[in-house]
């Protein structure tokens, strides 16, 4: 039996939709599928339009039968829908110890039935995604065409290597899927030769390119196209055999078709490197100006202030050096006092002189 989870820790990068073209794909060659969606957002449900009686939380936490949990899609495809009441499923899990191994524990149990097993999970390191990859032991990790997916790559490679160390499994990326290929775009080519490199330095196979496409997307509508078509113009037929690990394929490891291709990609990809070594530089080089500028500003503000301070002391000292002047002239002048010789004149005319001292 085949288990897969279909994981990049970046959104929007068709994991949904992929799980579920795959799913119709294997269904198409007769194996039996089972689909478990452990993102609270509910997609796989709502992109078909399921309305389950019960949902992934009500088996997990409140036990109730698988049978009355999943839902059939198609023939041949059997979907465990997640709602909301999934994030509730998080908080639970936190506290149960071997937390890790509950799904392996519960669907180990009934998985037996099916020949194929796929899990949609949410775009973040979650503790249900943890759950999934040491129950299914196995990833598949689509890529869109931007920077972020490919840091999403590392992040789920590296969180199969903690897993791996703390209970001594085998989990592996089995493969990168590019999606949303529009190789009319710079930033496709960019971003297609870092993964070239990402994929030659982790040993880990990539596949052909998910294009984007209006023609097929318009026959896909009008039902003029087949999975199968879609799958095999995808390179998905090898896909299946990469799964089974048939001979020739046991290593997962990454040779590139043209030597004078992954000369031109290395080449891109040590121009990137260089751009964002510039840009590192320029943004170390601005950090000491920036710092000179406030610091500048706020000497300026402070100046600013011991200013202001200083021409209001100099307002209020112009005040009260007014209002002392204006004191002193209103003031009435005092009566000259007289000297001794000149007591007798004034006493013979007939004058009182002023007493000495008085003003």
């Amino acid at each position: 039996m085949i288990r897969l989870v279909l994981s990049n820790q970046r959104g929007g990068v068709a994991k949904t939709t992929t799980t579920h073209t795959l799913a119709r794909y294997f269904a198409g060659q007769g194996l039996k599928v089972l689909l478990i969606d452990t993102d609270p957002q509910g997609s796989l449900g709502a992109v078909l339009g399921l309305k389950p009686r019960h949902y992934l939380h009500q088996f997990v936490v409140h036990n109730y039968p698988f049978a009355e949990c999943i839902i059939e899609a198609y023939p041949g495809i059997h979907i465990l829908c997640s709602n909301r009441e999934t994030a509730m499923t998080e908080q639970i899990l936190h506290g149960i110890v071997g937390r890790e191994m509950v799904l392996e524990n519960l669907f180990s149990k009934v998985d037996r039935e099916y020949d194929m097993v796929l899990i949609d999970v949410a775009p973040s390191i979650s503790m249900l995604q943890n759950c999934a990859l040491v129950y299914a032991k196995q990833m598949l990790i689509p890529v869109a065409m931007d920077p972020l997916s490919l840091q999403g790559v590392g992040a789920n490679v590296e969180t199969c290597r903690l897993l791996n160390a703390a209970f001594h499994l085998d989990i592996r990326p089995v493969a990168i899927l590019p999606v949303i290929v529009d190789r009319r775009l710079q930033m496709t080519a960019i971003v297609m030769e870092s993964l070239v490199e990402i994929a030659e330095r982790l040993r880990i196979p990539v596949l052909h390119g998910i294009r984007v496409d209006a023609t097929q997307s318009r026959h896909k509508k009008l039902e003029k196209i087949t999975f199968e078509e879609v799958m095999g113009a995808a390179g998905m037929s090898g896909f299946g055999a990469l799964l089974e690990r048939r001979p020739g394929i046991e290593e997962p490891g990454w040779k590139p078709a043209a030597e004078s291709r992954l000369k031109f990609l290395l080449k891109g990809a040590a121009l990137a490197e260089k751009l964002g070594r510039q840009n590192d530089m320029l943004r170390s080089l601005n950090e000491p100006l920036t710092r000179r500028v406030t610091s500048l500003a706020q000497a300026l503000g402070i100046l600013s202030r011991i200013t202001c301070a200083i021409s209001n002391c100099r307002s209020s000292s112009l005040l009260r050096r007014g209002a002392c002047v204006g004191s002193i002239r209103s003031a009435p002048t005092p009566a000259p006092c007289l000297g001794a010789g000149e007591e007798t004149t004034l006493v013979m005319e007939g004058k009182r002189p002023c007493p000495r001292g008085a003003g």
